[in-house]
C-alpha cells in the first residue's frame, strides 16, 4: 500500500513524499469504513511524519477520488482551511 505525504496550506496541498508499506489497503482501510490507525502508525518508517500524529490530517484515496477522515482516535480529524499536513492512504501507486 502507497501512503504520500501532504503540506496543506490553506485550501492548496503539495506533495511532499510517499512511500510504500508492506500491508495491504484493505488491512488498513477497514471494509466499515473505519481505519486501523494504529497499523499505519506501526508500519510507517521511524520519522516518515514531520509532526505528531495528532497534528497530521487523514484522508483515503481510490479510484474515485479522496475523502478526508472525521473519526478518528490517533490522527486530527477532517476539518478545512489551515495549514498542516495531510497523510494520504492509496490503494495504487500516487500520480507524480
Amino acid at each position: 500500500m502507497y501512503v504520500q505525504l501532504m503540506r496543506r496550506e490553506g485550501r492548496y496541498q503539495r506533495a511532499v513524499k510517499y512511500v510504500w508499506i508492506p500491508c495491504r489497503y484493505e488491512h488498513v482501510v477497514l471494509p466499515e469504513g473505519g481505519i486501523d490507525e494504529s497499523l499505519l502508525l506501526h508500519m510507517l518508517p521511524k520519522g516518515f511524519l514531520p509532526s505528531r500524529p495528532e497534528d497530521t490530517l487523514l484522508s483515503v484515496a481510490n479510484e474515485k477520488g479522496s475523502l478526508g477522515l472525521r473519526q478518528l482516535r490517533l490522527f486530527r480529524p477532517w476539518e478545512r482551511n489551515f495549514d498542516c499536513y495531510v497523510l494520504e492512504l492509496w490503494f495504487r501507486e500516487p500520480d507524480r
